[in-house]
């Protein structure tokens, strides 16, 4: 239900590592996928433009790790089977929260540069 809510979503969708989330949503869905997204790794990845994936390191917990409590990069599988489970609803809700906030640094990025 929340992977065809995502596809069919008519908003923009902000959504770190696109390549990881938008896979699993188009499996899911038999092949949908959202139509106005903005990937904030790979915007990322633009600012930092370092060809070493080493050196380019845009994981969501490297850019935001520091604002949020460090226990939200703990969750042990993406296969949830209780969606009211509270460490998930508490990794969800950091997780949507970081990808706001690393939004907001490359916004601010953008407008200096």
């Amino acid at each position: 239900m929340i992977c065809d809510w995502v596809a069919e979503y008519k908003g923009k969708l902000l959504i770190h590592n696109t390549l990881f989330d938008l896979k699993l949503i188009y499996h899911r869905t038999g092949g949908k996928l959202p139509l106005d997204i903005e990937d904030t790794q790979l915007l990322a990845r633009t600012l930092v433009n370092d060809a070493d994936d080493f050196q380019c390191r845009t994981g969501l917990k490297v850019l935001a790790g520091e604002y949020y409590d460090p226990s939200w990069t703990n969750i042990e599988t993406y296969d949830v089977v209780d969606f009211k489970n509270p460490a998930f609803l508490k990794y969800c809700a950091i997780d949507a929260c970081a990808v706001w906030k690393v939004w907001d640094l490359i916004q601010e990025s953008i407008d200096e540069n």
